[in-house]
């Protein structure tokens, strides 16, 4: 079974801010990839150009987080998914 987790869960396991330990313990015990959707891709996008804009991360930051994302898609952490079932 694929495990499943919203956009704002993904964001605080790349962004620290409160909840971020929390939110990569749950990833990092998956044993198998978490499903990402195209949706998922869009939800942190747009939080993390709403951070950029409230000053909260640079564009140097934002651009470290998508590079980050990638990686994991990419590597055994994140798994792509065209709908979530």
């Amino acid at each position: 079974m694929t495990p499943h987790f919203g956009a704002g869960l993904l964001v605080k396991a790349y962004v620290e801010e409160p909840g971020s330990p929390i939110a990569d313990a749950l990833l990092s015990a998956c044993d198998v990839p978490v499903a990402f959707a195209a949706l998922h891709a869009l939800d942190i996008r747009n939080a993390l150009q709403l951070k950029r804009f409230r000053r909260e991360m640079t564009d140097d930051e934002v651009a470290g987080v998508l590079l980050a994302l990638q990686d994991d898609i990419a590597g055994p952490r994140l798994r792509i998914r065209d709908r979530i079932q």
